[in-house]
């Protein structure tokens, strides 16, 4: 193989090493990258839900502690005046704050009245049986351990999840003894989740917990939001909420398109293939100057003393532009051709003195 091919199948072997090694790096290093932020954004995401519900259940709490410390519920609770209803609660006004039920208990558990609306939130409905169980069975979601703070958390129906607030009924100055108290809620049910998804602009998805889990794994889940591929074009970050007691309650997901990693699989196709050209280009410079510098300098050189050998011209010279080491050996072949040249000449002077001496002679 001449030395042309060899430095050809050099420049190659070098640049697809660097393109192996330079794609390698860069799948290790910005996949990983990728997919941290991938998983930052679904995090993200989940939390701004979990925010979502906890400003929900900040509302109602709110509005429930009004109506709590009032001294108008006071009275009813006292008296289950008629009047009260008809004066406040007689004009859509759960549908106006968007609370699906409000219940509202004696000091001794017994519901005095009750009002709800359905559970997609479109029309009055009575209060579900399965809420008025949970609320007048021990243990008692009406008697908090501490009055100021009262009850709020989530409670799980078999209708679907409830935010859930109880407040103990003060008068309007924050002083008892309290009369009972005030339960409100709102369903976690398809209707509530759509607005979620809506205001969010997310997929989410609140799921009750039909089995309980293990303490390890409920340790895992309470702790941190878990992030989970759900297939190559979506992900899913998921977390556990746990009810008023404590014990994990519902499950809530977050589902979006796998955007990052659309774009990572675009950008290191690009980059790639950007590469590639640009290591082609390289290595055709890096040949072409080569070739120029060295391999036709050489070949000229090479050339030249085959001619020299085949003619026996010793007379013959050959001229390199440059002062590199390739000149200094076509000098250095120049000087040998002129010595052997002036040794010849020297040679036959000598033989033609010799043949003339012996003619005299």
């Amino acid at each position: 193989m001449t030395l042309r091919g060899k430095a050809f199948l050099a420049v190659i072997a070098i640049m697809c090493g660097l393109i192996i090694i330079v794609l390698i790096a860069a799948v290790l290093f910005l996949q990983h990258r990728a997919i941290s932020l991938e998983r930052e954004l679904v995090q993200d995401n989940v939390r701004r839900v979990l925010n979502a519900i906890d400003d929900e259940l900040s509302a109602l709490d709110k509005f429930t502690f009004d109506w709590s410390n009032w001294d108008d519920t006071y009275t009813f609770l006292k008296t289950q005046s008629p009047a009260y209803i008809q004066a406040n609660l007689s004009h859509g006004e759960l549908l106006k704050q968007g609370i699906s039920f409000m219940v509202f208990v004696n000091t001794s558990g017994t519901i005095i009245y009750a009002t709800g609306l359905s559970l997609e939130y479109d029309e009055e409905a009575p209060v579900p049986d399965s809420l008025a169980q949970l609320i007048t069975q021990p243990p008692s979601l009406t008697q908090p351990h501490d009055e100021q703070k009262g009850i709020k958390g989530i409670v799980v129906l078999p209708e679907c999840p409830v935010l859930f607030v109880s407040r103990p009924v003060l008068t309007s100055e924050y002083k008892g003894p309290r009369a009972g108290a005030l339960i409100t809620g709102k369903y976690l049910s398809r209707a509530k989740i759509k607005e979620l998804s809506q205001k969010n602009r997310l997929t989410v998805s609140i799921t009750t917990l039909s089995e309980p889990l293990s303490s390890q794994h409920q340790a895992h889940r309470t702790e941190a939001i878990t992030v989970e591929p759900h297939d190559t074009n979506q992900i899913t970050g998921s977390a556990l909420l746990s009810d008023v007691s404590g014990n994990p309650a519902v499950l809530v997901s977050v589902k979006i398109p796998r955007v990052i990693t659309r774009q990572f699989r675009e950008s290191l196709f690009y980059f790639i293939a950007a590469f590639i050209v640009m290591a082609l280009i390289t290595a055709g410079a890096i040949y072409v100057i080569a070739d120029k510098a060295v391999l036709k300098r050489l070949t000229q050189l090479a050339t030249f003393i085959h001619e020299t050998v085949t003619t026996q011209d010793l007379s013959r010279r050959i001229t390199l532009s440059g002062t590199d080491e390739i000149c200094a050996i076509a000098s250095a072949v120049n000087s040998m051709l002129q010595t052997i040249e002036q040794d010849i000449q020297t040679i036959q002077d000598a033989e033609k003195k010799s043949l003339c001496c012996t003619d005299i002679s």
